[in-house]
């Protein structure tokens, strides 16, 4: 066994690659992705044997629609606190937010409550052990909201990590999802 943290030390060929894809940087769950990268590097390089074992081996995206019950507060006006008006500063705040700020960013999601507005989809999965895409890869599909109670205000993603059949590590929900609960 031995740990590896940069890809220049792999000198010679292994059969076996267990690691542990996150990344410091990461903010979104495709950004692990860079293992697979890293993976691709070790074959061009000649260090994987054509038998290598990779763990994890599969990457799959997920996603569900759901409403957060305060997510909004993170952009709203101040608008008048103890008297006193920040309505120069709502302005301020809210003109950098639409010139600087992504329509979509990432926040720790599963920190605010929310209700699930529709069971989880699989929005993606590749094997790491197939050769990373020659070009960018495209999803589309549709998904049926089916709780209307609730107004749909936001997207979960995750990712799991499939070590070997059966056995998968995710960063998703601690249980599982069910429609119209938090």
């Amino acid at each position: 066994l031995k740990m590896i943290t940069d890809l220049e030390e792999v000198e010679t060929e292994y059969d076996l690659v267990l690691a542990d894809p996150s990344f410091p940087f990461s903010m979104l769950p495709w950004h692990n992705l860079l293992f697979w990268h890293h993976l691709s590097a070790l074959k061009q390089k000649g260090s994987l044997a054509d038998s290598c074992l990779v763990m994890p081996g599969k990457f799959r995206l997920w996603m569900v629609p759901v409403h957060f019950v305060d997510l909004w507060k993170i952009r709203a006006p101040l608008g008048n606190i103890q008297g006193f008006d920040m309505g120069h500063f709502d302005r301020i705040i809210d003109e950098a937010s639409t010139n600087c700020d992504d329509n979509v960013e990432p926040q720790p999601l599963w920190e605010y409550p929310c209700t699930a507005l529709a069971k989880p989809i699989q929005l993606a999965e590749f094997d790491l052990n197939d050769d990373l895409p020659e070009s960018s890869v495209a999803f589309s599909g549709e998904i049926s909201i089916q709780s209307q109670e609730k107004v749909l205000n936001g997207l979960t993603l995750w990712c799991d990590w499939e070590l070997s059949p059966g056995l998968i590590i995710s960063t998703g929900p601690a249980r599982e999802v069910i429609v119209g609960e938090q």
